[in-house]
């Protein structure tokens, strides 16, 4: 049934899926139903190029661009097509272009992109000056992460991915510096775990010093002090109630049904 419908199909999203289908399921000629559901993913993929102006459409579209076009490549690797693999690393490679090429930069296409080229292990100049040209963005210290995290795997060497691992803890310490006193604490904790997980003992010094000065004023909080009178005989009647049963088992057993009780009275 699924077979005859992959002949059928026209569309390249149904060509896809029942072509796919078809390979998961082994039924007919595998290695044809890769093929062929990897052509129509491509195919798909042009189709989904950035044409809506809802952000939310445009997002969906992204995500579903870059879903064809990675399991494009699994296709063909699976099967061992390594002109279908190139095809697909191409075409990748090539959104990026259009990607850096576009008037206004589509931060969220941008990123799955550079995702996808890093999860295929491509290389190309387009994908690093995309990463540099996102890194340039005053977007928040998340997206910034998010970034140099990409960055961080395609790092040539040790000292590139130092300086990296290094720039990401400094942005967490300037967004420390610019947040309110009830944030700052956070983002000093976040800034702290990175430079420890990094090795930068330097920093995580200066970090943890930081942290060990912060004061309940600087969160806004005020502190109350409040007296209260306590019975003495009523503290040692009490007391008393645990010391005076059989064995410690006991004591423990009273003291759990005081504090289970549901009725006031027996608390």
């Amino acid at each position: 049934l699924w077979d005859r419908a992959s002949v059928e199909a026209s569309s390249p999203l149904a060509k896809a899926r029942f072509h796919d289908l078809c390979f998961e399921g082994r039924w007919g000629s595998v290695g044809d139903h890769a093929r062929l559901a990897g052509e129509a993913y491509l195919e798909l993929a042009d189709e989904l190029v950035p044409n809506e102006t809802s952000d939310q459409r445009q997002a969906v579209r992204a995500l579903r661009q870059c879903e064809a076009l990675r399991r494009a490549r699994v296709l063909a690797r699976l099967t061992g097509q390594a002109d279908l693999g190139q095809r697909a690393a191409k075409a990748i490679i090539g959104a990026i272009g259009d990607a850096l090429g576009a008037e206004t930069l589509d931060f969220g296409r941008a990123v799955v992109l550079v995702e996808a080229a890093n999860e295929e292990k491509l290389d190309a100049p387009e994908i690093d000056e995309l990463l540099t040209r996102l890194r340039g963005e005053n977007r928040g210290v998340f997206f910034t992460e998010r970034v140099i995290r990409l960055q961080l795997r395609r790092a040539a060497d040790d000292a590139a991915r130092e300086k990296l691992q290094r720039e990401l803890v400094e942005a967490w310490m300037r967004e420390a510096e610019r947040s309110n006193p009830a944030h700052r604490t956070s983002n000093l904790t976040v800034a702290a775990v990175r430079a420890r997980d990094f090795g930068f003992n330097d920093l995580l010094a200066h970090l943890t010093a930081q942290l060990q000065q912060t004061k309940l004023e600087d969160h806004g909080l005020v502190e109350h002090k409040v007296a209260l009178r306590i019975n003495a005989g009523e503290a040692e009647a009490y007391v008393q109630r645990f010391l005076k049963q059989p064995s410690w088992r006991e004591a423990l057993l009273l003291l759990c049904l005081l504090y289970t009780s549901p009725s006031p009275r027996d608390r």
